[in-house]
């Protein structure tokens, strides 16, 4: 029901807390423990920055692991 009144402001404590848990929730889900995590074409992961980014992309084309 519209009743023309305005919900609240958040405060700063509460901006941007709920897409913060929603992305938590996501890296659990996919086993992410440390940024950046890479997940290649193939399925391969890389958590955090691999010594050699452009092979890791290349070493793991389209082939699924």
């Amino acid at each position: 029901i519209e009743t023309g009144e305005t919900a609240p402001e958040p405060t700063d404590a509460e901006c941007g807390r709920e897409r913060l848990q929603r992305n938590m929730v996501t890296a659990s889900l996919l086993g992410v423990r440390r940024v950046p995590f890479t997940i290649a074409p193939n399925g391969a992961t890389s958590a955090g920055v691999p010594a050699d980014y452009a092979a890791f992309l290349k070493d793991n084309g389209n082939e699924p692991q």
